[in-house]
C-alpha cells in the first residue's frame, strides 16, 4: 500500500496509513465502561 499525502495548511504533509490488528481486544476499558454504565443505571 503506498501512503497518499494529505492537503495541510502548514508546509508539513500529512501521510495516511491503514493499520489492521488482530488478536483478543477484549477488556481493554469494556470493564471500566460497564461498571460506569451499571453505576449510572443504579445496577451495581
Amino acid at each position: 500500500m503506498t501512503p497518499s499525502p494529505l492537503t495541510t495548511t502548514s508546509n508539513h504533509p500529512q501521510t495516511r496509513i491503514r493499520i489492521t490488528m488482530k488478536g483478543l481486544l477484549q477488556g481493554i476499558g469494556f470493564r471500566p465502561f460497564v461498571y460506569r454504565l451499571a453505576q449510572n443505571l443504579s445496577l451495581g
